[in-house]
């Protein structure tokens, strides 16, 4: 019958990573050019990830060069050399919380951390941001870390969230976002 299309039920498919020139039009595959991200391909031929691999949102990679062990479920602060250590809040250089470690990690160590707001890469490449640095709503529409930057007495002041670097190995160059919205000031 016109209209109708073959119905296929199973509990798994695995895919082979391929290139996306040997897919046709119209293919959900998995992008070996994109480490293996399920894949779509448009009627168009343009490659759109479905999901990109290794990319939770939520869970980052991070480096703790704090000198001690950070146990699994504590609470995780952002250095400005885009490592971590535990979070502790009357203590300003570990005071800058953002996230809940998932699993020990040693000193030294790489170790996963359940982040308090999604990881948005690339966010604040080129701004001259620091790891750790607030980012705030700018009045250009992009995003400053001078509270300086605002003029006149119509503001809201929006953080929203924090610069950190690339997941991996701690770096001082932020190019991450890690989304944690506040209102630090409204307009009258």
């Amino acid at each position: 019958m016109a209209g109708e299309f073959a119905q296929i039920k199973a509990s798994a498919v695995a895919m082979v990573p391929v290139a996306p020139g040997s897919v046709p039009n119209n293919s959900i595959y998995s992008d070996n050019t994109l480490a293996g991200a399920f894949s779509s391909k448009t009627p168009g031929g343009s490659t759109v990830p479905v999901v990109a691999a290794g990319n939770d949102l939520l869970i980052k990679q991070k480096q703790n060069l704090s000198g001690e062990l950070i146990p699994s479920g504590k609470p995780v602060a952002l250095m400005i050399d885009g490592s971590i250590a535990r979070a502790d809040s009357d203590t300003p250089s570990v005071a800058v919380f953002i996230g809940i470690a998932l699993e020990d990690i040693a000193d030294g160590e790489m170790g996963n951390v359940l982040l308090i707001g999604p990881n948005v890469a690339g966010a604040v490449t080129g701004h001259g941001f620091a790891p750790r640095d607030p980012v705030f709503l700018a009045e250009d529409r992009t995003y400053t870390n001078s509270l300086a930057s605002f003029t006149g007495d119509n503001d809201r002041i929006l953080r929203v969230g924090y610069a950190d670097c690339a997941p991996g190995a701690a770096s001082g160059t932020a190019t991450d976002l890690i989304v944690s919205y506040e209102i630090i000031s409204d307009a009258p």
